[in-house]
Formats: structure tokens, sequence, C-alpha cells
């Protein structure tokens, strides 16, 4: 609600005018928000709550993976550093009894 104040009031508002725009904005909708609550919920029927919640902290290393892997981006020691400390949680995690 922020954003489209500003947009608003600024009236920099462009409202999208071609299918392809269409396409992105319904893809970001559904791809990006939809879908992972969904399958999130879904989850929730199989799995304990607290495991599905140490699960959903390994975003950011997907997020990482496909940087790397689809975009060519470039990593730091940092950030392969947290990656490798949130796998290693989650693992553990799933194993404790």
């Amino acid at each position: 609600m922020v954003f489209l104040s500003i947009i608003l009031i600024r009236h920099e508002f462009i409202f999208p005018n071609s299918y392809k725009e269409w396409f992105y904005i319904s893809a970001l909708g559904i791809i990006a928000t939809a879908l992972p609550i969904q399958l999130l919920l879904e989850g929730l029927k199989h799995i304990h709550a607290s495991k599905v919640a140490v699960l959903s902290v390994l975003e950011p290393v997907v997020t990482l993976i496909v940087g790397i892997t689809a975009l060519h981006e470039s990593t730091s020691t940092l950030q392969l550093t947290g990656a490798i400390i949130i796998l290693l949680s989650a693992v553990i995690i799933q194993f404790e009894r």
C-alpha cells in the first residue's frame, strides 16, 4: 500500500498495456507468491510445523544457487559460508529426534 500510495501521489503509475507485461505480472503473482504458499500449506499436512519452518530457511540458499547457475552471479566467501551454515543447520534439525 505504501508504494501504491507513493506512485499515485507522484503520478507515476503506468498501467500494463501489453500481453507480455500482464504475463510477467501474472507469473510473479502465481509462481513467486501463490504457488510457494500453497506448497507450504500442503507440506504442513505431511511434516511437523517446526520442521517446515526450518526448511523454509533454505530459500536464501536456493536463491543463491539459482543466481550462480542461471544468472552467472559471483559470490563471496561470506555468502558461501552462510549457505553452508544454513544447509548444515537444516540437516541437523531434520535428523534430530
